[in-house]
């Protein structure tokens, strides 16, 4: 008896699709921030400037992380339940 391939649950789908958007917003942050931060330069800002440039920095790697834990979700779930035994259903 061959094996076949199961799909993701309603869940695991769901999960997957929020934290890919969740994860695109914080991409789309930390790199808008990160952009700003090289073209515009750290000149004006003191000690905080490079403080901030590694937090845009970090935001931008999180981001791609959470979106990489999101297509996970969407392969890891194990949504159909075993086959059921043929024999154990008849009572005649």
């Amino acid at each position: 008896m061959t094996e076949e391939p199961r799909g993701s649950s309603a869940g695991a789908i769901m999960t997957g699709i929020f934290l890919c958007l969740f994860g695109a917003c914080m991409v789309l942050v930390g790199g808008a921030c990160t952009a700003v931060w090289l073209v515009f330069g750290m000149r004006g800002m003191g000690t905080f400037g490079p403080l901030l440039f590694l937090l845009s920095l970090a935001l931008l790697g999180l981001g791609i992380f959470i979106i990489r834990t999101g297509v996970k979700a969407f392969a890891a779930g194990d949504a159909r339940p075993p086959p059921v035994d043929e024999r154990s259903d008849d009572l005649g």
